[in-house]
Formats: structure tokens, sequence, C-alpha cells
């Protein structure tokens, strides 16, 4: 029951509560290696760890979340090229398609966060006309009609989804800088500075209980399908370095041309709206 309600809460902690992906996304069972037996009346019953990342079979070439580290980098420097202003809008939602599976190797929990927020505001944006309709131009719009602060406006879902992408690229820089720090420690630091400020008390509960119970080092690392953090280290800086330029700009766009929405704020464990 507990691991239900988490599952479902994970849903809803990064992009503030609304979602348009269904849960089905979540991901797929965890195989031989998360399960474990135990003994019932001379019978047996097996419990599923929901939470392991899924082992994936090895395979010759980079492995699939690997190759969406890579793609998505590829797609995000394309979306910035000719100095343009604002990041062009079919290659940046192709960018955050394309890093869907490295989310996996971060265990089911933390996938099925990132497909229902990361992909459910991208999906928003698809839905109110991108990229038929440059993100610049949807963002504006909104705030000629005053709708920037709604929960549905194309504003919101870009601004919840570059925060995101702002936790990533923390979350992955304190990885490499930190060797002896655990995944947990990195992710927990890094919501901290990026997203823990933008919740209230009841968010923030769930994001710590989240965060608790994401796999190891060595677990990432075999679902990567590297050998070693090392090897893993070098794709991660590709896409830190290819998604910070790209979230610099979207950020000056919003300070020139975006005016401010309330936000929670947060003293210790109080929220105040």
């Amino acid at each position: 029951m507990i691991a239900g309600v988490l599952t479902a809460a994970a849903g809803v902690l990064l992009s503030g509560g609304k979602s348009d992906v269904p849960e089905a996304a979540a991901g797929s069972m965890p195989e031989a290696s998360s399960v474990e037996v135990f003994p019932l009346f001379n019978d047996y019953f097996v419990l599923v760890d929901p939470f392991a990342p899924t082992p994936r079979p090895k395979r010759e070439g980079p492995s699939l979340a690997v190759r969406g580290l890579q793609t998505s980098a590829a797609y995000l420097r394309r979306s910035r090229q000719r100095a343009r202003k604002v990041p062009r809008t079919t290659e940046f939602l192709l960018a955050v398609d394309a890093l869907m599976p490295s989310f996996e190797a971060l265990g089911t929990a933390i996938s099925a966060a990132a497909v229902k927020d990361v992909l459910g505001n991208a999906n928003k944006l698809r839905k109110n006309g991108a990229p038929r309709s440059a993100l610049q131009d949807l963002v504006s719009r909104d705030v000629r009609d005053g709708n920037h602060g709604h929960p549905d406006s194309s504003a919101q879902a870009l601004l919840w989804l570059t925060r995101i992408l702002k936790f990533t690229a923390t979350f992955f820089e304190m990885l490499r800088e930190s060797p002896n720090r655990s995944l947990n420690e990195c992710a927990v630091a890094a919501y901290e500075r990026e997203l823990g400020k933008y919740h209230n008390v009841v968010m923030r509960s769930l994001a710590f209980a989240l965060m608790q119970i994401i796999p190891d080092r060595q677990s990432m690392v075999s679902c990567f399908e590297v050998d070693g953090f090392e090897n893993l280290s070098p794709f991660l800086l590709e896409w830190i370095k290819a998604v910070r330029p790209v979230l610099e700009r979207f950020d000056a766009f919003y300070r020139d041309h975006v005016p401010p929405t309330p936000e929670p704020f947060v003293v210790g464990t109080t929220s105040f709206y």
C-alpha cells in the first residue's frame, strides 16, 4: 500500500501537481534480481521491489539510457543554433523526449515521475500549439491574455519543464563532483537548490520520501550498461554542457517578458502562499 501511494505521489512531485500522462507508462516489472521469496505455511509467495531499476540485457554499442543522453544533447545543441534568443521549439521538445530512457536508469519511481511530469509538461505545450507555434509565442500569448499563471498555460508548462531540467543537470553535476556521495544525497541537495523552494510542505514531504528509494550508484551504472561511473561521467557532462545554455536563454526570456507569479514561500517545515 505504501509503495502504491508513493508511486502515485511521484507523478505530482516535480510539476507542482498537474499531469497529462497516464500512470500506465510507469515502467516494466523488475527481473529476478529484485525479487525476494518468503516462506508462508510450507508454501511460498514472492515480493517484488517496485522501485528497483529494471536491468537491461547486454547489447553492442551504447545502451538506450546512454543513447538518450547523447541524442538529447544533440537536439539541445541544435535548438540554440544561430544565436537565437529563445531555443528552437521542435528541437527542444525532441531533446526532452530523447531523455526519457535515461530516467529509467534511476529506478521505476523516478521514471514514473519523469513520464508524468517531464513528458506531461512537454505534451501540454504540444496540446497548446507547439511546435506549430514557437514557445515564445505561446508564452507571450498567455501573458497578453493574463493567463500566464494558470496551471494549464504554456507559460507554466515551460517554466516547470525548465525547472525539472535544472534539477536534473544539478543532480548530474553533483554526482560527478562528489563521487563519495550517494545518489540520495546528491538528489536531495539538487532538489533543495532547484525545486524545493517552489514546493509547499506536502510536496516537499513527498519529494523526500521519493528520494529515499532511488537506487545506489552501482545500480545506476549497471542500468546505463557501462563499466564504472568513470565511464558514465563523460556522457553526463556532455548533456550538462548542452542543456545549461538552453536553460539560460529560457531564464532570460522569462525575466524580460513574463511577469512573476506567486510561489509558495517555505520556511523550515511551514509553507505559505
